[in-house]
């Protein structure tokens, strides 16, 4: 087995109780997560760490970060995504401001150096007698920037195993391997994750 030495980090962006945490939660258990159907609200930030084994039998070691939504933790979002591998803008199909919110967090991206995999994802995709976003207008807005778009559930697991699949593809690219060599470079993380999978940068309720 082939394994991709360093922790690859993953920053989870998009407004809030659009289901980040439940997606980081499903990435990190896969099949045995048991969806909470409680949500609190995120504060700050945290971070986890889980592998990822592909299809032929290369282990990946994600470092993801997940952020508060709410409008007063902006400010601080840069100081998360920043010298991220890969970054995951969430929407929730069944809140139409909150895919105009991602758009927001895509253009916020190039406001700062991020040389990143964007992966745009909507989540909630089970609920579709509630869909109310316009699927044609975000096919056209990922493909006008060439950006991978995935509909998803945390909470009935459809289309995980594709997202993880499709960024260690990505990742396996040479010249997304240079830009990820050259981000541990730049980013020096001081963490000791070996004892917790969970580290909090701020007090944080895991959440929807």
């Amino acid at each position: 087995m082939a394994t991709k030495e360093g922790d690859i980090k993953i920053c989870m962006l998009g407004s809030s109780a659009v289901g980040k945490t439940c997606l980081v939660h499903r990435f990190i258990e896969r099949d045995n997560y048991n969806h909470n159907k409680k949500p609190e609200a995120t504060v700050g930030a945290s971070v986890a760490t889980f592998n990822y084994i592909d299809t032929y039998n290369n282990e990946y070691k994600y470092m993801i970060w997940d952020t508060a939504g709410q409008e007063r933790f902006s400010s601080l979002m840069p100081m998360y995504y920043r010298e991220a591998s890969i970054v995951f803008i969430v929407y929730d199909v069944t809140n139409k401001e909150s895919w105009e919110q991602a758009k927001y967090w895509y253009n916020e991206l190039y406001n700062y150096p991020v040389d990143a995999i964007v992966v745009f994802l909507g989540n909630k995709y089970e609920l579709t007698d509630d869909l109310v976003v316009d699927i044609n207008e975000i096919e056209d807005y990922c493909n006008a920037h060439e950006k991978k778009h995935y509909f998803c559930s945390a909470a009935e697991n459809i289309n995980i195993e594709d997202i993880l699949s499709y960024i260690s593809r990505e990742l396996s690219e040479p010249s997304s391997i240079d830009s990820f060599l050259s981000s541990r470079l730049q980013f020096k993380d001081t963490t000791d994750l070996s004892k917790d999978r969970y580290h909090c940068y701020n007090p944080i309720r895991f959440c929807c």
